[in-house]
């Protein structure tokens, strides 16, 4: 019998790329922006940089979860 069972639920159980699609795409909609897909990949690719960032003890989560649309709507000017 076991004792214990790991789930790796990103990607295996929930379609994590799917739901961060949604979430963002509604995030930008109240935000008056259009999520267009090049938008939502820009935002993917500040994200991911933010999480990497995190992983290597340069910021915390709290600022990952800050940062990643600061510097988004700087880009955008927002």
């Amino acid at each position: 019998m076991y004792k214990y069972v790991f789930l790796d639920a990103d990607d295996t159980i929930l379609d994590f790329l799917k739901t961060e699609h949604q979430a963002i795409t509604k995030t930008f909609k109240q935000f008056g922006l259009d999520p267009t897909d090049e938008l939502i990949a820009r935002y993917s690719r500040i994200n991911q940089g933010c999480w990497e960032r995190l992983e290597r003890g340069e910021i915390t989560r709290a600022r990952v979860l800050i940062e990643r649309f600061e510097l988004l709507f700087a880009e955008l000017g927002v």
